[in-house]
Order: C-alpha cells, then sequence, then structure tokens
C-alpha cells in the first residue's frame, strides 16, 4: 500500500523534533556553560561575596575639599574660560577613572544593586562592616586597611612598597609607576558569608590608575589563577606611555591558599613511600635479628652482601638510600652444627 505524501511518520515527527528542539537547545546550552565557565565562574570567584546583590559594598576613594575662597574654573573651546560655582568637594583624574574600571568589573561580574561610593573624608566612624574596595594606597584609612584586614600581601607608605610578610622593600626602576592588586579577608564583616576587601593603588597617581586599568582588563585572568584564594600582585608602567603599557611583575605574585590541593600522583606517590617505609622496617628487623654479634667490619666480603632500604632516609628525604648489609666471610664463618643420632633420641655434639 503507497503511502500518502502528506502523512508524516513517527521516525519522521522524531527527526523533526530532534533536528528543531532538541539540538538547538542543546548547542545553546553547550555555549551557555561554556561562557559561564570561561567568563562568568572566574569573575565569581575572584569577587566571591561582592557579586552577591543583598550584599552590600562599598568603594572608598580619596575625595578633595576646596577651600571658601578657591575657585573652580572650566575651558569650553567655544566660550572660554569661566567659574563653576557650587563645587563643595572634587575627585581627582585618577580617582575618576579608577572608579570607572572598578564599576565595569562589578557590571561584568552582575553586580548592579547595594554599591555605595564612599569619600574618605566622610568616612568619620571607619566603616568596615561589609565587603569594601579599597582606591589608593598611602592614605590613613589605607594604613588601618594594612594593619586590620587578614592575609595581606604588601603595604605602602610614603617612601616605598613593602612585602608586608617579610616587610623587605620591593625595588622599583626609574620611569615607572608601580602599582599593587590585594585581595584580603575581612574579619569585621558580619554575616554568614566571610567578607572580602579589595586594595588598588600605587606608588603615585601612575601607579594607581595603572593598577585600575590592570584590574579592568584582567580580573577573569586574575580569577582563574587564583580562585578564592586570597592574593597579592605588583605591576609597573612605563612613564611615557602611561596605563595602558602596564605589565605584570609574576615575580612578585604573592597567594595565600586556603585548601591544600591533592593530586592523584602526589597520592601515589605518599602510599609509594609508605609501602617502601614497611617493608623497610621488616628488612632492617630481620637484618638485626640474624646477624650474628661477633661479625666485624673485616669479616666481610664485598660480593656477598644484600641490598636494604633506608626508612630513615626515605622518611626525611624521599630518596631511596642503598645499604649493604655486612656478611661473614667463608673463612672466619664458625662451622655449623652437626646433628648425629645415636638410638631414638637425637643429640646435638658441638
Amino acid at each position: 500500500m503507497v503511502k500518502p505524501m502528506n502523512v508524516l511518520s513517527n521516525a519522521d515527527w522524531l527527526s523533526l523534533f530532534l533536528g528543531f528542539i532538541v539540538v538547538p537547545a542543546g548547542l545553546y546550552l553547550f555555549k551557555f556553560l561554556a561562557n559561564w565557565w570561561q567568563h562568568t565562574r572566574p569573575a565569581h570567584r575572584l569577587l566571591e561575596g561582592i557579586c552577591d546583590k543583598s550584599e552590600l559594598c562599598k568603594i572608598f576613594v580619596r575625595d578633595l575639599i576646596l577651600d571658601s575662597n578657591s575657585k573652580v574654573l572650566a575651558f569650553e573651546p567655544r566660550l572660554g574660560i569661566g567659574i563653576v560655582p557650587n563645587v563643595p568637594k572634587l575627585y581627582a583624574e585618577v580617582e575618576g577613572k579608577g572608579i570607572a574600571y572598578i564599576f565595569n568589573v562589578l557590571g561584568q561580574a552582575g553586580k548592579t544593586q547595594n554599591i555605595e561610593l564612599i569619600g574618605m573624608g566622610e568616612d568619620i566612624k571607619g566603616e568596615w562592616n561589609s565587603n569594601v574596595i579599597m582606591l589608593g594606597a598611602q592614605s590613613q584609612k589605607h594604613m588601618d586597611y594594612y594593619r586590620l584586614m587578614r592575609k595581606v600581601a604588601y603595604r605602602v607608605d610614603a617612601q616605598n612598597i613593602y612585602n608586608a610578610q617579610t616587610d623587605n622593600i620591593i625595588p622599583r626602576e626609574n620611569g615607572f609607576g608601580y602599582g599593587i592588586i590585594l585581595k584580603a579577608e575581612n574579619p569585621y564583616k558580619s554575616g554568614p558569608k566571610k567578607g572580602i576587601a579589595f586594595l588598588i593603588g600605587g606608588y603615585g597617581v601612575l601607579g594607581t590608575i595603572a593598577a585600575a586599568y590592570y584590574f579592568r582588563q584582567h580580573f577573569k585572568q586574575l580569577g582563574k589563577e587564583f580562585g578564592t584564594d586570597c592574593f597579592g600582585v605588583v605591576v609597573r608602567a612605563p612613564v611615557t606611555a602611561g596605563e595602558e603599557a602596564v605589565e605584570r611583575m609574576n615575580n612578585l605574585d604573592i597567594r595565600f591558599s586556603s585548601k591544600r590541593k591533592l593530586s592523584w600522583s602526589w597520592i601515589k606517590k605518599q602510599k609509594s613511600k609508605t609501602e617502601i617505609s614497611h617493608n623497610s622496617l621488616i628488612n632492617l628487623e630481620t637484618f638485626q635479628t640474624k646477624r650474628p654479634d661477633h661479625a666485624s667490619s673485616t669479616d666481610l666480603t664485598e660480593t656477598e652482601s644484600i641490598r636494604l632500604t633506608s626508612f630513615d632516609q626515605v622518611g626525611t628525604s624521599g630518596s631511596q638510600v642503598e645499604l649493604i648489609e655486612p656478611q661473614i666471610s667463608p673463612k672466619n664463618k664458625k662451622p655449623d652444627r652437626k646433628k648425629t643420632s645415636t638410638s631414638k633420641k637425637h643429640k646435638f655434639h658441638r
């Protein structure tokens, strides 16, 4: 019987379902997961609780207060220079750019709510009960950050950049502005989630803006490298090229690992060490039991020896050290006891 042309079989319907619904949905899901793994996940691991829209994040920046007799002037190309009235305080250009870079990162991470921008001149009480991001590195608020936060890698004062763990001065080359990016724990934040505290600043104006620019351009890479660990990195930018020529000094990276990562090769290595150590103890006990008391170093031969792995050496250095078990030379060996039989009872004669 010939099937009508306008009638579709179950197999045809299944093919249409797979082709128009299942396959496109699978491709969309794959692209979504790939994008999440490559971009969203590193940012969330880096920022942690800051990405939570319900968690408050405070950004502290240096603000400038104008004297009452000061005039703020603005230049407009077709009108000339004029006075701008009613400006009680200002943000420097470096703060303006740094704020824009930080908000760019937060927006890409999906943080669009519960963000407060606070001038350090307005921080009368000293606010720390939230996740914080500090822009700059040399004000009193920053000095409190170095002192109060946990797992701080670097600190900056009016003269130098220091390793906060060793107090060693970080050497600086002339012609460069140096900056730091720090992630630390904030013990003063209340709530179930731990507090996160970032500091993005540097030695001088160029160092601060270079650090902020690097943070915007490479925050996903920082998330891939450091994950949820606290860390500190040092960057620098040449004076002649500006912040867009910033480079990271990877040899100065500091990381505070929060978890011990065990690889399969490490586990196998430890298991092998345990087995070697156990066998070494057995061999050592057997050797000490069977070794004659009258054996001396002059009675040993070079050919008749057995190799024994030292337990102490394996346990400390991890390398196998071969020891030579002393054996008694045949020429100095005492004759074996002879066993003779006189009757049903066995007697031994010397």
